[in-house]
């Protein structure tokens, strides 16, 4: 490293890039080019769509210095491909070499809604509280998953899907009314309301908002982001956005959000739409799944369809068919914001023939974070248990047990049929060494006690066997 040269390094909480500047270029906007394509390669964004830049750090009390602090603050800005300093200034009062600074990148539209537009926004380590997020950095975005999302949004064709709108000579307050209803449609309909406009309770969107007499609901992960406007203007959320509802499925160290289309004509046709997504998050195909359910506390409403034992609701899919009526299951199970545990269940079929899938999806507010329970078991309820049940299913172990003698099914399944197939089972499952995939072994499966009132061998793989 050279004296002509200075490096920064820019961080996210899970990952960083070090920074080049090189002073002998011999103006601020060849800085400002080469900062920007290195950040971009970092962030994955193209540096066209990077339309403001802003660097935070605190000031250093030189009256040389030409960059104004507000509150103790200095700020360098980086408008529309042209920095507000001289190159030397931004060299000599401004950057020092080590110079360690977090990134919050900030989706936006333009004005117009007619295409997505970038601000980076670095905040020097000595500016930032570890333990509370501030006005300039919010430490919950500040992470390469919630940053791949934002690249995968402006890497993506949505802004071939903003039309295009006259601008009106003189912009009212009206006219922004407008376009921020527009806004939150376009955002709602496509559930990514919270990789744009933050909402967490120190963003000055938010205070900005109540200060134009806009009320922001708080993102939650498991929300979509909604605005409200107080009286006298009229509600910003049209009837599109309360058309969808938004549950959160979850793993303990993986998410998914679902978004359940309430147009659709039949309960059938969520149930599909719920699978199918529930799939793609698995990554075990759809039609193996043969049993859904969802579990949730019973709110005590008398035109509560939903059966409830123990003062739990459940929702049932049978073979991909439900008994409850879309309305019943929009207006009286889902509520928007819902969080639900995921257990994947893999199962045999009683003649041994193949396996299927039996997904049981809990609501956070039943769940004990400190113990299983019948309900959901915390040992297997992680990515990486998970993706040996999708191997397992995505194998050719189905051709195995098709392959297999089997007897034929008796009209009647009395015990000693169904002790039989369970002792078969066994055989098979301890041949192939995976039987923890199956039946839980957790002390409160249903598996356990059942085998153990029938004499039958209760753990039936080798943990130190491949």
């Amino acid at each position: 490293m050279n004296d002509k040269d200075t490096t920064i390094r820019v961080k996210l909480l899970d990952d960083y890039q070090d920074i080049v500047f090189d002073w002998s270029a011999k103006e601020s906007d060849d800085i400002r080019k080469s900062i920007i394509e290195q950040v971009s390669a970092f962030t994955r964004i193209p540096s066209e769509k990077i339309e403001f830049l802003t660097f935070l750090k605190p000031y250093n009390g030189n009256p040389e210095n030409p960059f104004r602090p507000f509150d103790r603050i200095a700020y360098l800005h980086y408008y529309w491909n042209s920095f507000d300093h001289k190159m030397e200034d931004i060299r000599d009062h401004f950057f020092a070499d080590g110079d360690f600074f977090m990134l919050n990148t900030k989706l936006r539209f333009t004005s117009d809604l007619d295409k997505i537009c970038v601000h980076y926004v670095l905040t020097h380590q000595d500016l930032i509280d570890e333990t509370v997020c501030s006005a300039d950095h919010c430490h919950h975005t500040c992470n390469r998953a919630f940053l791949d999302k934002q690249a995968e949004i402006v890497n993506s064709d949505f802004d071939s899907y903003l039309p295009r709108r006259i601008r009106p000579l003189i912009q009212t307050g009206e006219h922004f009314i407008v376009m921020e209803r527009r806004k939150i449609e376009i955002l709602a309909n496509f559930n990514i309301g919270q990789y744009f406009d933050s909402h967490c309770c120190r963003s000055p969107y938010v205070a900005l908002s109540e200060q134009d007499n806009l009320q922001i609901r708080i993102y939650f992960p498991c929300r979509v982001s909604r605005r409200i406007l107080r009286q006298p203007y009229k509600t910003l959320i049209t009837s599109q956005i309360w058309s969808i509802s938004t549950i959160k499925v979850k793993l303990s160290d993986d998410y998914q959000d679902i978004v359940i289309d309430w147009n659709a004509k039949t309960s059938d046709e969520i149930g599909e739409s719920i699978i199918d997504q529930l799939s793609a998050f698995t990554r075990i195909p759809s039609e193996k799944i043969s049993f859904l359910t969802f579990l949730k506390p019973y709110n005590g409403n008398l035109g509560n369809h939903f059966t409830t034992i123990d003062r739990i609701a459940y929702l049932h899919y049978y073979w991909n068919s439900c008994t409850r009526k879309m309305e019943d299951i929009r207006d009286h199970f889902f509520t928007d914001g819902d969080c639900f545990m995921l257990n994947t269940n893999l199962l045999l079929t009683f003649d041994l023939d193949q396996t299927y899938v039996h997904y049981v999806l809990t609501h956070q507010d039943l769940i004990d974070e400190t113990e299983c329970s019948r309900f959901l078991c915390h040992h297997t309820c992680n990515r990486a248990f998970l993706d040996k049940q999708a191997e397992i299913c995505n194998s050719d172990f189905d051709s195995y047990l098709r392959d297999q003698p089997r007897p034929i099914r008796p009209m009647i399944i009395a015990d000693e049929e169904w002790f039989n197939m369970e002792s078969r089972k066994i055989e098979i499952l301890a041949d192939f060494n995976f039987a923890q995939y199956f039946d839980s072994y957790c002390c409160r499966s249903r598996h356990v006690s059942i085998r153990a009132s029938y004499n039958l061998q209760t753990r039936i793989y080798s943990p130190c066997r491949g």
